[in-house]
């Protein structure tokens, strides 16, 4: 079983899972309006006549009426404690109503440059209690510290247990921010004492169902630990492993099923070359299908073929994907629409797969929107140039994930047959022909912004990837890229750089990422 998808991409495209919708959010999530920055007008040579200041007095009250007719209105937020309530209540639904299965959740852990996967699961009905192994010293080290955050291992992302360390903690301070993606961030400062490690925490939820995406914690010795979510399903209990929870030497409890119904035909298991030919026909089909990028799909591989599953935004994109699947042989497609998915579970299970970090600073102005004016640009170029930057990053970094994915899945499987070899070079040729293009579009806008930049590879990229030549080096370097943009778009809380240093290192990132690719793509045709 594996994703096509990264945490970094579905941070976009899981809310708004349409191309034209996701493009669509990424300019609307830019708050950085260009009234962040001080206006600074030329001084007047001598002092003005009474009929120029009575021409600016008439100026200024004109721009303030129009502020208060054109300046959106804000919606009415919920306290902070409010929301953590709500979401407490949505979280602690009593299980014993819900239908048998297994909650299951993976979770992104990084901190100081380390980054390891916690996989979380949990009895829908509340029978089952789960348990957890720490596979080295510093994870374990990692569990018992976030202990004291209040952040348990078997439910990271808790927000029933962030109401209770907020709860508490003695002298918090609260701040929340509503995102027009559709995020509540809820952010709990609290003061220095001898017997708290912890500064601050923040909480990341949906607003549609208040179902927590994210949580950070950082420690007065300036660690940060983030944890985000980056895949969400609800198994039944016979995709569930034994030896997640206790007792597992016990049968696991069934649905029961009638004794007169007759045993289930079991389909003929089929060779690994025929396996291998439907699984790379299937993701030719959802590549051409950009539904590698814009839906939450995956992949899974029984002896008897391949089974397609993921959610669509509408009942008519559903359809098509069926569609397209169903001239691949040995493939089975289990679409279902985000509605269809929320009205099967008692709570909304849609798998949101997200990895957040999430920089909400407003006073804070957008060192490209500063770049701009000081170059005495319209600010009505920010916008365009913003999604142009952001969006080219976005789709480098999935296609570098895609290339890296089926680079470790080739990899670790036997040598394909001349049939399969043909679909898998097509599909290479597919990635690396969308990757080419967004590397060509960033190009374009970086030559729009920086004209003194070089225009084609950065002055000695090959000789600093020679030794970067793997998938795994390409998808870094990617991520990487996607960084700065949004570094360059919209700014950071303290270490502020400016905007022709960052657009420096994204014009080199990009001239790397290209060797890399092309030295990547030339050891997987040999």
């Amino acid at each position: 079983m594996f994703r096509l998808l990264t945490p970094i991409e579905r941070a976009v495209d899981a809310l708004m899972p349409n191309e034209e919708d996701s493009r669509r959010r990424l300019l609307s999530n830019i708050r950085a309006p260009a009234s962040a920055l001080p206006l600074t007008l030329p001084q007047p040579a001598e002092f003005p006549s009474r009929p120029a200041l009575i021409g600016v007095g008439l100026l200024a009250a004109t721009t303030f009426v129009l502020f208060l007719v054109v300046a959106p209105a804000r919606r009415p937020a919920m306290t902070a404690n409010a929301v953590l309530i709500r979401a407490a209540e949505m979280e602690e639904t009593p299980s014993l109503q819900a239908q048998p299965g297994v909650i299951f959740e993976r979770v992104e852990v990084s901190t100081r440059g380390q980054r390891f996967e916690w996989a979380v699961y949990r009895d829908r009905q509340g029978k089952r209690t789960a348990q957890f192994h720490s596979v080295s010293q510093h994870e374990a080290a990692l569990k018992n510290r976030l202990a004291m955050a209040g952040v348990a291992r078997e439910s990271p992302l808790s927000a029933a247990s962030f109401k209770s360390w907020h709860d508490h903690s003695r002298g918090y301070s609260d701040s929340i921010v509503y995102s027009p993606s559709g995020l509540i961030t809820v952010r709990t400062t609290v003061p220095a004492s001898p017997l708290n490690q912890v500064q601050e925490e923040t909480l990341t939820l949906r607003a549609a169902d208040y179902h927590p995406l994210a949580r950070a914690v950082t420690f007065r010795d300036a660690e940060v630990v983030e944890i985000a979510e980056v895949g969400y399903q609800v198994l039944d209990w016979g995709q569930a492993r034994r030896e997640w929870f206790e007792d597992a030497t016990q049968p696991v409890p069934l649905p029961a099923t009638r004794a007169t119904l007759p045993a289930p035909i079991t389909p003929p298991a089929l060779t690994e070359p025929q396996l291998n030919l439907a699984e790379l026909e299937a993701r030719l089909v959802l590549s051409r299908q950009n539904a590698d990028v814009n839906e939450q799909i995956e992949l899974i591989r029984q002896p008897d073929g391949i089974v397609v599953r993921g959610l669509t935004s509408t009942a008519e994109r559903k359809q098509q994907l069926q569609a397209a699947l169903a001239s691949v042989a040995h493939v089975t497609a289990k679409v279902s629409t985000v509605a269809e998915q929320d009205a099967s579970v008692s709570k909304p299970t849609s798998i949101q797969s997200t990895s957040i970090k999430l920089v909400e600073s407003v006073s804070l102005p957008s060192p490209l929107l500063v770049y701009l004016k000081s170059q005495h640009r319209s600010p009505e170029e920010f916008p365009q140039a913003t999604w142009q930057m952001l969006d080219s990053a976005l789709r480098i970094s999935q296609q570098s994930h895609a290339l890296r994915e089926l680079a470790h899945e080739s990899a670790a499987r036997p040598p394909l047959d001349a049939q399969a070899r043909q679909v898998y070079d097509a599909l290479l040729r597919d990635h690396e022909e969308k990757l080419d293009a967004a590397l060509a579009d960033q190009a374009r806008v970086l030559k729009v912004l920086a004209p003194a930049l070089p225009a084609s590879a950065f002055p000695g990229a090959a000789r600093e990837v020679r030794s970067l030549s793997t998938a795994d080096d390409l998808e870094q370097m990617a991520s990487t890229s996607l960084r700065l943009c949004q570094e360059l778009t919209a700014g950071k809380d303290s270490g502020q750089r400016d905007a022709l240093s960052i657009l420096s290192d994204v014009a080199r990132e990009s001239s790397m990422i290209s060797v890399a690719a092309d030295r990547l793509l030339i050891q997987n045709h040999r």
